[in-house]
């Protein structure tokens, strides 16, 4: 994408969450003025190897909390895209009423009080699930959360661009981040936010590794397959919804969402994730409908199996939204490919 310009918003598994709540007014000196999408602003943001991502350095990475009658959870990650709205993977909202979510922001270490900046929380005002979203084969698995407050950025809270829509990222080494295990099948949660990079694989070549391994799953167009022939790198159970990050000439874009896979870091079944950049102009029908006026007319990013909406029906989507309401319809087909029960959402 080396010259095309990534679209800037900023103008416009399980793990428990701390107990103790952070209530300390966040420092004036951490307020970023006029911030860029895809930038870093903290001065010690490098990060200087191991697995551990260094605090700030992933200023756009959203914690989705999970809240019941006596406690909550952090479940799966997410990405600001602006002052308010966070992305997000279906599976990880489409079951859960808006008025139970919450978005952290600023987080780093779950069971750390005594950060440089503490972390934010905020209410979610309403879901968007993508209406072709299906659990059976995770087609569309992406979701948008609007905040029911403007964020206001920080050295620490920082929104991610989004790619040109239609971009290709195939050989490009990217990176994951999230709290989810680091290793399949083990109980052990990290306290600090983890990363690590993976590549980029082409289609084809991701449904022919997936296919030497016995495996009958579809790769969808929508999707992207990140990590290696050899395993050892990978997204795991924990980081569903977590952003999958390109920097480009120091702006950050992101280009995928931890989605699902075969176990974690296994030879020839890297992880699957949404691939944003066929989602843009269904971000922007809700993100950018207000200040555009009318709803844009678009190509839906439902390929193969998932069903198309005429933009009657999209339009009742929206107004749906708008009212608040968490449940949202989802398309499917009957000629799809159950997800085996030994793929794990992430």
């Amino acid at each position: 994408m080396q010259g095309k310009r990534p679209v800037d918003l900023c103008n416009g598994g399980v793990v428990w969450s701390c107990c103790v709540p952070r209530n300390a007014e966040p420092s004036k000196q951490a307020m970023v003025k006029e911030a860029l999408c895809g930038r870093t602003y903290m001065r010690d943001a490098k990060v200087v190897g191991g697995v551990s991502a260094k605090f700030g350095h992933q200023p756009w990475q959203a914690a989705i909390v999970k809240r019941s009658f006596l406690s909550q959870k952090i479940s799966c990650g997410g990405a600001l895209i602006n002052d308010k709205w966070v992305l997000t993977a279906a599976h990880c909202v489409d079951r859960t009423p808006a008025s139970n979510l919450r978005v952290r922001l600023g987080e780093h270490n779950i069971r750390d009080t005594t950060e440089r900046y503490p972390h934010e929380e905020y209410t979610v005002r309403r879901k968007i699930v993508n209406e072709g979203f299906d659990r059976r084969n995770f087609v569309n698995d992406i979701a948008l959360l609007e905040l029911a407050q403007p964020v206001i950025y920080r050295e620490h809270i920082i929104p991610i661009c989004l790619p040109e829509k239609g971009a290709n990222f195939t050989g490009e080494l990217a990176t994951v981040a999230g709290w989810g295990r680091v290793k399949y099948g083990q109980s052990y949660m990290p306290s600090s936010l983890q990363k690590v990079d993976v590549q980029v694989i082409d289609n084809e070549v991701c449904r022919s590794w997936f296919k030497e391994k016995g495996r009958r799953e579809q790769i969808f167009n929508t999707m992207l397959c990140a990590g290696y022939k050899d395993g050892g790198r990978d997204s795991c159970q924990g980081d569903s919804g977590g952003p999958l990050v390109l920097k480009k000439n120091g702006r950050a874009q992101l280009i995928g969402l931890v989605s699902w896979g075969v176990q974690c870091a296994l030879p020839n079944l890297p992880g699957v994730y949404t691939r944003v950049s066929e989602y843009v102009d269904w971000v922007e029908i809700y993100i950018n409908r207000k200040n555009k006026g009318d709803l844009l007319t678009i190509n839906p990013a439902v390929t193969n199996t998932a069903v198309s909406k005429t933009e009657q029906q999209r339009e009742k989507d929206v107004k749906a939204a708008d009212n608040g309401g968490d449940k949202q319809e989802q398309s499917s087909s009957s000629s799809a490919i159950s997800v085996a029960a030994s793929v794990r959402r992430r």
